[in-house]
Protein backbone atom coordinates (compact mmCIF):
# COMPACT_ATOMS: atom_id res chain seq x y z
CA UNK A 1 0.00 0.00 0.00
CA UNK A 2 1.38 3.40 -0.93
CA UNK A 3 1.55 6.32 1.47
CA UNK A 4 -1.20 8.10 -0.47
CA UNK A 5 -3.52 5.06 -0.38
CA UNK A 6 -2.91 4.55 3.33
CA UNK A 7 -3.63 8.23 4.01
CA UNK A 8 -6.86 8.14 2.00
CA UNK A 9 -8.15 5.25 4.10
CA UNK A 10 -7.54 7.17 7.31
CA UNK A 11 -8.67 10.66 6.29
CA UNK A 12 -12.36 10.41 7.18
CA UNK A 13 -11.80 8.37 10.35
CA UNK A 14 -9.18 10.67 11.85
CA UNK A 15 -10.92 13.92 11.05
CA UNK A 16 -14.01 12.59 12.82
CA UNK A 17 -12.11 11.88 16.06
CA UNK A 18 -13.30 15.23 17.40
CA UNK A 19 -14.04 13.94 20.88
CA UNK A 20 -10.63 12.29 21.23
CA UNK A 21 -11.49 9.99 24.12
CA UNK A 22 -12.86 12.87 26.20
CA UNK A 23 -9.83 12.62 28.47
CA UNK A 24 -8.96 15.66 30.56
CA UNK A 25 -6.24 16.38 33.05
CA UNK A 26 -7.14 17.82 36.42
CA UNK A 27 -4.75 20.20 38.09
CA UNK A 28 -3.74 17.75 40.79
CA UNK A 29 -0.64 15.71 41.37
CA UNK A 30 -2.44 12.42 40.84
CA UNK A 31 -2.74 13.22 37.13
CA UNK A 32 0.92 14.17 36.64
CA UNK A 33 3.55 11.76 35.48
CA UNK A 34 4.40 9.40 38.33
CA UNK A 35 8.12 9.10 37.85
CA UNK A 36 8.62 6.18 40.21
CA UNK A 37 6.07 4.11 38.32
CA UNK A 38 7.48 5.39 35.04
CA UNK A 39 10.96 4.27 36.02
CA UNK A 40 9.76 0.83 37.00
CA UNK A 41 7.92 0.41 33.72
CA UNK A 42 10.75 1.67 31.56
CA UNK A 43 13.44 -0.31 33.36
CA UNK A 44 11.48 -3.52 33.08
CA UNK A 45 12.91 -5.28 30.04
CA UNK A 46 15.18 -2.45 28.91
CA UNK A 47 18.91 -2.67 29.45
CA UNK A 48 19.90 0.49 27.65
CA UNK A 49 18.78 3.16 25.25
CA UNK A 50 18.80 6.86 24.76
CA UNK A 51 17.13 9.82 26.37
CA UNK A 52 17.23 13.06 24.44
CA UNK A 53 16.91 16.45 26.09
CA UNK A 54 15.49 19.33 24.10
CA UNK A 55 16.84 22.86 24.22
CA UNK A 56 16.17 26.09 22.37
CA UNK A 57 17.99 29.39 22.30
CA UNK A 58 16.04 32.24 23.89
CA UNK A 59 15.31 33.97 20.59
CA UNK A 60 14.60 32.32 17.30
CA UNK A 61 13.00 28.91 17.87
CA UNK A 62 16.26 26.95 17.85
CA UNK A 63 16.23 23.37 19.10
CA UNK A 64 19.05 20.92 19.68
CA UNK A 65 19.48 17.48 21.14
CA UNK A 66 21.95 16.72 23.87
CA UNK A 67 24.21 13.72 23.61
CA UNK A 68 22.42 10.44 24.21
CA UNK A 69 22.99 8.84 27.58
CA UNK A 70 24.14 5.26 27.77
CA UNK A 71 21.76 3.87 30.36
CA UNK A 72 18.06 4.49 29.82
CA UNK A 73 16.99 3.99 33.42
CA UNK A 74 19.81 6.14 34.77
CA UNK A 75 18.99 8.78 32.17
CA UNK A 76 15.38 9.06 33.22
CA UNK A 77 16.39 9.25 36.85
CA UNK A 78 18.65 12.16 36.02
CA UNK A 79 15.81 13.96 34.27
CA UNK A 80 13.18 13.16 36.85
CA UNK A 81 15.12 13.64 40.06
CA UNK A 82 17.66 16.34 39.29
CA UNK A 83 17.61 18.28 42.58
CA UNK A 84 18.85 21.44 40.83
CA UNK A 85 15.39 21.64 39.26
CA UNK A 86 13.58 21.47 42.61
CA UNK A 87 12.37 24.87 43.81
CA UNK A 88 9.76 25.89 46.35
CA UNK A 89 9.30 29.26 44.65
CA UNK A 90 10.72 31.45 41.94
CA UNK A 91 11.38 30.64 38.27
CA UNK A 92 11.18 26.91 37.67
CA UNK A 93 12.40 26.81 34.07
CA UNK A 94 16.15 26.34 34.20
CA UNK A 95 17.57 28.11 32.34
CA UNK A 96 14.45 29.04 30.34
CA UNK A 97 13.08 25.87 28.76
CA UNK A 98 10.52 23.41 30.08
CA UNK A 99 8.85 20.44 28.44
CA UNK A 100 6.09 17.94 28.97
CA UNK A 101 6.29 15.46 26.11
CA UNK A 102 5.57 11.87 25.25
CA UNK A 103 8.49 10.03 23.69
CA UNK A 104 7.88 6.44 22.61
CA UNK A 105 11.07 4.42 22.84
CA UNK A 106 11.01 3.55 19.16
CA UNK A 107 13.11 5.09 16.41
CA UNK A 108 14.34 4.40 12.90
CA UNK A 109 10.95 5.33 11.43
CA UNK A 110 10.26 7.33 8.26
CA UNK A 111 7.55 9.60 9.58
CA UNK A 112 5.52 10.88 12.52
CA UNK A 113 1.86 11.77 12.77
CA UNK A 114 0.13 13.63 15.56
CA UNK A 115 -3.36 14.98 16.01
CA UNK A 116 -4.82 17.24 18.65
CA UNK A 117 -7.41 19.97 19.03
CA UNK A 118 -6.86 23.72 18.67
CA UNK A 119 -6.89 24.39 22.41
CA UNK A 120 -6.01 27.62 24.19
CA UNK A 121 -2.37 28.68 24.40
CA UNK A 122 -1.66 31.97 26.16
CA UNK A 123 1.57 33.91 26.61
CA UNK A 124 2.07 37.42 28.06
CA UNK A 125 2.66 39.94 25.29
CA UNK A 126 5.90 41.22 26.81
CA UNK A 127 7.35 37.69 26.76
CA UNK A 128 6.42 37.17 23.10
CA UNK A 129 8.03 40.50 22.25
CA UNK A 130 11.25 39.19 23.80
CA UNK A 131 11.16 35.99 21.76
CA UNK A 132 9.52 33.54 24.17
CA UNK A 133 6.66 31.22 23.28
CA UNK A 134 4.43 28.35 24.37
CA UNK A 135 3.58 25.55 21.96
CA UNK A 136 2.04 22.14 21.54
CA UNK A 137 3.93 20.37 18.80
CA UNK A 138 5.75 17.28 17.63
CA UNK A 139 9.43 16.73 16.91
CA UNK A 140 10.97 14.33 14.40
CA UNK A 141 14.68 14.08 15.17
CA UNK A 142 16.88 12.75 12.36
CA UNK A 143 20.18 12.99 14.23
CA UNK A 144 21.61 14.72 17.30
CA UNK A 145 21.16 18.16 15.72
CA UNK A 146 18.86 17.63 12.74
CA UNK A 147 15.11 17.89 13.20
CA UNK A 148 11.77 18.78 11.68
CA UNK A 149 8.93 20.00 13.90
CA UNK A 150 5.32 21.06 13.45
CA UNK A 151 2.49 22.32 15.62
CA UNK A 152 0.64 25.18 17.28
CA UNK A 153 2.10 28.08 19.23
CA UNK A 154 1.35 31.39 20.86
CA UNK A 155 4.38 33.28 19.62
CA UNK A 156 5.73 35.94 17.29
CA UNK A 157 4.68 35.25 13.72
CA UNK A 158 8.15 36.22 12.45
CA UNK A 159 11.43 34.42 12.98
CA UNK A 160 14.03 36.65 14.67
CA UNK A 161 17.24 36.20 16.61
CA UNK A 162 17.91 39.74 17.86
CA UNK A 163 15.76 42.65 18.96
CA UNK A 164 12.02 42.29 19.50
CA UNK A 165 9.10 40.79 17.65
CA UNK A 166 7.81 44.22 16.63
CA UNK A 167 11.26 45.31 15.42
CA UNK A 168 11.31 42.20 13.21
CA UNK A 169 7.99 43.25 11.67
CA UNK A 170 6.02 40.62 13.55
CA UNK A 171 3.20 40.46 16.02
CA UNK A 172 1.89 38.05 18.62
CA UNK A 173 -0.35 35.34 17.18
CA UNK A 174 -1.94 31.97 17.80
CA UNK A 175 -0.38 30.21 14.87
CA UNK A 176 0.33 26.95 13.07
CA UNK A 177 3.96 26.45 11.99
CA UNK A 178 6.65 24.05 10.95
CA UNK A 179 10.41 24.41 11.20
CA UNK A 180 13.62 22.50 10.57
CA UNK A 181 17.26 22.59 11.50
CA UNK A 182 20.18 21.76 9.21
CA UNK A 183 22.52 19.64 11.34
CA UNK A 184 25.49 20.41 9.10
CA UNK A 185 25.46 24.20 9.25
CA UNK A 186 23.13 24.86 12.19
CA UNK A 187 20.69 26.95 10.17
CA UNK A 188 17.10 27.05 11.43
CA UNK A 189 14.24 27.52 8.98
CA UNK A 190 10.90 28.71 10.35
CA UNK A 191 7.71 28.51 8.27
CA UNK A 192 4.43 30.13 9.23
CA UNK A 193 1.58 27.96 7.97
CA UNK A 194 -1.04 30.44 9.12
CA UNK A 195 -2.73 32.14 12.04
CA UNK A 196 -5.67 30.21 13.47
CA UNK A 197 -7.98 30.40 16.49
CA UNK A 198 -8.37 28.15 19.54
CA UNK A 199 -11.77 26.89 18.39
CA UNK A 200 -11.33 23.32 19.65
CA UNK A 201 -11.28 21.74 16.17
CA UNK A 202 -9.19 18.62 15.62
CA UNK A 203 -6.36 18.62 13.06
CA UNK A 204 -3.86 16.06 11.81
CA UNK A 205 -0.13 16.83 11.45
CA UNK A 206 2.39 14.70 9.56
CA UNK A 207 6.12 14.79 8.89
CA UNK A 208 7.14 11.98 6.54
CA UNK A 209 9.79 10.93 4.01
CA UNK A 210 7.73 9.17 1.32
CA UNK A 211 10.73 8.37 -0.90
CA UNK A 212 11.62 4.91 0.46
CA UNK A 213 14.94 6.52 1.41
CA UNK A 214 15.71 7.59 -2.16
CA UNK A 215 16.31 11.01 -0.58
CA UNK A 216 16.23 12.62 2.86
CA UNK A 217 13.44 15.11 2.17
CA UNK A 218 10.47 15.32 4.52
CA UNK A 219 7.04 16.47 3.41
CA UNK A 220 5.01 18.32 6.03
CA UNK A 221 1.21 17.97 6.04
CA UNK A 222 -1.77 19.49 7.82
CA UNK A 223 -4.99 17.50 7.44
CA UNK A 224 -3.30 15.46 4.69
CA UNK A 225 -2.53 18.53 2.57
CA UNK A 226 1.13 19.34 1.94
CA UNK A 227 2.31 22.63 3.43
CA UNK A 228 6.03 22.35 2.74
CA UNK A 229 9.10 20.17 2.35
CA UNK A 230 12.21 20.06 4.52
CA UNK A 231 15.22 19.50 2.28
CA UNK A 232 17.92 20.10 4.90
CA UNK A 233 18.04 16.68 6.61
CA UNK A 234 20.72 14.03 6.12
CA UNK A 235 18.92 10.86 7.21
CA UNK A 236 15.68 9.31 5.97
CA UNK A 237 14.64 7.92 9.36
CA UNK A 238 14.39 9.04 12.94
CA UNK A 239 16.66 9.05 15.95
CA UNK A 240 13.80 10.10 18.25
CA UNK A 241 10.14 11.17 18.05
CA UNK A 242 8.19 13.26 20.58
CA UNK A 243 4.99 15.24 21.00
CA UNK A 244 3.89 17.65 23.71
CA UNK A 245 4.16 21.10 25.26
CA UNK A 246 7.21 23.34 25.08
CA UNK A 247 7.45 26.41 27.30
CA UNK A 248 10.21 28.88 26.48
CA UNK A 249 9.92 31.40 29.28
CA UNK A 250 11.90 33.83 31.47
CA UNK A 251 10.40 31.86 34.38
CA UNK A 252 7.17 29.88 34.39
CA UNK A 253 4.29 32.03 35.65
CA UNK A 254 0.50 32.15 35.86
CA UNK A 255 0.20 34.28 32.70
CA UNK A 256 1.33 31.34 30.60
CA UNK A 257 -1.52 28.89 30.02
CA UNK A 258 -2.13 25.79 27.93
CA UNK A 259 -5.47 24.03 28.05
CA UNK A 260 -5.42 20.23 27.86
CA UNK A 261 -4.00 18.84 24.62
CA UNK A 262 -4.59 15.16 23.89
CA UNK A 263 -1.81 14.17 21.49
CA UNK A 264 -2.60 11.09 19.46
CA UNK A 265 0.55 9.76 17.79
CA UNK A 266 1.47 7.25 15.08
CA UNK A 267 4.69 6.48 13.23
CA UNK A 268 5.28 5.70 9.56
CA UNK A 269 7.35 2.65 8.66
CA UNK A 270 8.17 2.49 4.96
CA UNK A 271 6.65 -0.65 3.48
CA UNK A 272 4.26 -1.17 6.40
CA UNK A 273 2.38 2.10 6.66
CA UNK A 274 1.10 3.99 9.69
CA UNK A 275 1.32 2.07 12.95
CA UNK A 276 0.54 2.72 16.60
CA UNK A 277 3.37 2.94 19.11
CA UNK A 278 3.70 0.06 21.55
CA UNK A 279 6.30 1.45 23.98
CA UNK A 280 4.99 4.59 25.70
CA UNK A 281 7.08 6.82 27.93
CA UNK A 282 7.15 10.46 28.89
CA UNK A 283 9.31 13.26 30.23
CA UNK A 284 8.05 16.23 32.25
CA UNK A 285 10.67 18.70 33.47
CA UNK A 286 8.41 20.67 35.86
CA UNK A 287 5.54 18.40 37.02
CA UNK A 288 2.64 19.80 39.05
CA UNK A 289 2.15 18.75 42.64
CA UNK A 290 3.57 19.11 46.14
CA UNK A 291 6.78 17.85 47.64
CA UNK A 292 10.30 17.43 46.34
CA UNK A 293 10.56 17.60 42.57
CA UNK A 294 7.11 19.10 42.02
CA UNK A 295 5.93 22.68 41.38
CA UNK A 296 2.82 24.73 42.20
CA UNK A 297 0.19 25.72 39.65
CA UNK A 298 1.41 28.57 37.49
CA UNK A 299 4.96 27.21 37.56
CA UNK A 300 4.33 23.67 36.34
CA UNK A 301 3.24 21.44 33.47
CA UNK A 302 0.92 18.44 33.63
CA UNK A 303 1.57 15.40 31.49
CA UNK A 304 0.62 11.76 31.33
CA UNK A 305 0.67 8.82 28.96
CA UNK A 306 -2.68 7.33 28.12
CA UNK A 307 -2.34 3.99 26.34
CA UNK A 308 0.60 3.43 24.00
CA UNK A 309 0.23 6.23 21.45
CA UNK A 310 -1.38 9.02 23.45
CA UNK A 311 0.11 11.81 25.52
CA UNK A 312 -2.00 14.44 27.31
CA UNK A 313 -0.65 17.67 28.75
CA UNK A 314 -1.57 21.15 29.95
CA UNK A 315 -0.18 24.15 31.82
CA UNK A 316 -2.41 25.47 34.59
CA UNK A 317 -2.47 29.19 35.39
Amino acid sequence: MTLAEDRDQQRDLKLKRSDFLGFELEETSRHTVGFNLLLQEICRGHDGGQVHMLYRLRNGWRLALALPLSCLCLSVIVIAQDESNVAASGPSCNPTHCYSFGQPYQSGNNGLEGQWHDELLNMPHSEVEDGYHISNEMWFMTDSNGWVEEGLANACDHFFSTGTCAEAGGEQAYLRFWASNDSQNGEVYFHLIGTVSPDGDNHVYEIVDPSSCDNDDYTVYVDYDSVGTATDQFYCNSEAEMSGIELDSPGANSGEVADTFNNYMQYYDDGVGWEYYTSPAGVNTIPCGTGSGYYPNGECLNGTTYQASEWSDNKPS
